[in-house]
């Protein structure tokens, strides 16, 4: 306990302790020089910050994080013989991870008829499922040194600052007014002057248009947020600026007027008190104040209001029309008990069928991993999740575990209902958020100077 104590109360408020040498020397230096360190941060800054700046390529978004994130991939198959020398969990994961992009690339494929055009089609597909990933491994592989760590979560800190900003300057002078073409918005996009309005961003009959930030959707924007806005507030080192970012992320997931996100950050908050709060008196406090604050926003606040109206009782027992696609998975994998589609995922043809029903299935996160994988999809992509939730809540007495746990558990409640792992760059930041937490459990482990049982008994008391 005592160990935890200084590395939360002797040390500035935000950063992780000063951890000796020894301890992050078990992630090796596999990359000489700073380049492909600037080239990861680059990277990260802009599928945070500036997710959508890019261009087209006939008709396909090409945005500057991508390609960054394509230099340092290829960079990164030079060095991933060196992820042999990691701890061996840390090993087994980044092997899991190896082997599921593989898998998924190979269904993906499959489905296409292994055909480049059909799969150039389901581009929304195949980078989420087998390149994304590939970031953990390089922020494991790039990030070993405590010094780089810090720089790695001082930029998260300053780039979710800098897309709070841009949603209060956009609130406050207009949402076309502050439009940055190729960096806040789509080269191409940013040609048409309602774009925003196009992105099923337009709020009821009045033509108001969601707070979308640098990422052109409402959902996407809130989503997002739910990820990183926890850990945040945890590195602010002032209380002032812990306030002022709760303030400003509330603000702009109120007005990013998401229905599901707003479900998640109420989600967010029962799972920050429940890890955070030591007496039950005080948790119950704080529920009935979360409570009370979600009621005056339904009932006084007008966006909330007419969110909540347009709530019609058969989308609640579609899911928004969803599971009409949803229906021909059903029928042609387990009523028809075909046990190929089941495992794997279902067959060209089948592919087609639910396309022409309208794809909903692709929206819901669970059901697209069935619809291109099977059962085997959705086990290879969430034993991983699932691997490094149980590792993190072993550690949640340290506040940056917390944070990260907090906000992966967040977007996994919202991503279940709302699908939004499927729309770049929601993927990217949600591996950047797991290799965090990762790089913090080892520093963690190492500083205490012993096995779990440390770590397990501070999270105790």
């Amino acid at each position: 306990m005592a160990v935890f104590k200084q590395a939360e109360h002797h040390l500035p408020v935000g950063f992780p302790p000063d951890v000796p040498a020894a301890a992050t020397a078990r992630f090796p230096r596999v990359i000489s020089g700073s380049l492909m360190v600037a080239i990861l941060y680059a990277t990260v800054v802009l599928h945070i910050a500036a997710p959508k700046g890019g261009f087209k390529w006939e008709d396909i978004p090409v945005t500057w994080g991508d390609l960054s994130f394509g230099i340092l991939l290829w960079g990164l198959l030079y060095h991933l013989r060196r992820a042999l020398s990691l701890p061996r969990r840390v090993k087994i994961l980044v092997g899991f991870l190896l082997g599921g992009c593989i898998f998924f690339a190979f269904r993906i494929l499959a489905q296409s008829d292994f055909q480049l055009r059909f799969a150039l089609q389901n581009l929304g597909r195949f980078v989420p499922l087998t390149l994304y990933p590939l970031i953990f491994v390089a922020i494991i592989l790039v990030m070993d040194t405590e010094a780089r760590q810090r720089k790695l979560w001082k930029l998260v800190w300053v780039s979710l600052g800098l897309v709070l900003l841009y949603a209060i300057l956009q609130k406050a002078f207009g949402d076309y007014a502050v439009v940055l073409p190729g960096l806040t918005a789509n080269l191409d996009d940013a040609l048409r002057p309602d774009f925003l309005s196009q992105k099923s961003n337009v709020i009821g009959l009045g033509g108001e248009v969601k707070l979308t930030s640098t990422y052109q959707n409402g959902n996407l924007l809130g989503v997002n947020l739910l990820i990183f806005l926890p850990l945040a507030v945890a590195l602010c080192r002032r209380r002032s600026a812990k306030l002022l970012f709760v303030g400003a992320g509330l603000f702009t997931l109120a007005f990013a007027a998401s229905r599901s996100v707003w479900a998640g950050a109420v989600l967010m908050g029962l799972v920050a008190i429940q890890l955070g709060a030591r007496r039950t008196l005080t948790k119950i406090a704080l529920a009935a104040l979360l409570s009370i604050s979600v009621a005056l926003f339904v009932s006084y606040v007008p966006v909330a209001r007419t969110r909540i109206l347009e709530v019609h009782p058969d989308n609640l027992v579609t899911l928004g029309g969803r599971l009409e696609p949803a229906a021909v998975l059903w029928r042609e994998s387990i009523r028809d008990a075909n046990v190929s589609a089941f495992i794997i995922g279902p067959d060209v043809s089948t592919e087609k069928r639910i396309v022409a029903q309208g794809g909903g299935a692709y929206e819901i996160f669970y059901l697209a991993l069935y619809e291109i994988a099977g059962v085997v999809g959705i086990l290879v992509w969430f034993t991983p999740i699932a691997f490094s939730l149980s590792n993190f809540y072993k550690c949640r007495a340290d506040f940056v575990m917390r944070a990260v746990l907090i906000g992966l558990v967040s977007w996994l409640l919202v991503a279940l209902v709302e699908g939004a792992f499927w729309l770049p760059p929601t993927a990217f930041n949600l591996w950047t958020l797991v290799g965090i937490g990762w790089l913090r459990l080892q520093s963690l482990q190492d500083f205490a100077g012993g096995p779990m049982r440390h770590v397990r008994a501070a999270a105790a008391a």
